[in-house]
């Protein structure tokens, strides 16, 4: 959110707890790249076909949810190497993701691009607890489902701010605490 992204990681990246951390754009995730974070950086947000030489030579994982998997491939294919992604999902909140009912088939296209390695799969949430517990059935389902075609989906997470302090069972293998970090 602008509030000191490079100094709150730093501060993280010393306790041995915190070693993954997102953006929501590109140059955000290049900027911590330049400040010696290590570990994984995700970009929540969308990238240009320009943007993803650099997405695959800085190690920043990215969102997909489109077709838009494919210029990734392409550029990683170029470049001797994998770009990691983690699959978008909609579950149910209805603003950015693979709607959750074709969400398989798209999981199964990005599993056979050999470019690509899914590092993870997530959901946001709506908030909403008696809605927040269909969304994690959802989620779960999908990767059951994967895992049944023998797709490993890698690390789930959904829980963000919000759900942090509130929600155990939104955690699944990781939480995104953002706007909480800075007050």
């Amino acid at each position: 959110y602008g509030h000191g992204a490079v100094e709150i990681a730093k501060a993280l990246q010393n306790n041995s707890k915190f070693n993954h951390f997102a953006v929501v754009k590109v140059r955000e995730g290049l900027i911590l790249r330049r400040n010696n974070i290590k570990g994984m950086i995700l970009n929540l947000g969308i990238f240009n076909k320009h943007e993803a030489k650099e997405l695959i030579q800085q190690n920043i994982s990215q969102s997909v949810f489109s077709d838009a998997v494919d210029a990734l491939a392409e550029e990683a294919h170029k470049l001797g190497q994998k770009a990691k992604v983690h699959i978008c999902l909609d579950t149910g909140m209805g603003r950015v993701g693979v709607p959750y009912k074709g969400a398989l088939p798209f999981i199964e296209k990005v599993a056979a691009l050999p470019e690509i390695k899914i590092e993870g799969i997530f959901t946001a949430m709506t908030e909403d607890d008696d809605f927040d517990l269909i969304q994690i059935k959802r989620i779960k389902a999908i990767c059951a489902a994967a895992k049944k075609k023998g797709i490993d989906v890698g690390i789930r997470h959904a829980a963000a701010s919000a759900e942090v302090d509130r929600n155990p069972y939104t955690y699944l293998d990781m939480v995104r605490p953002g706007s909480c970090l800075d007050g």
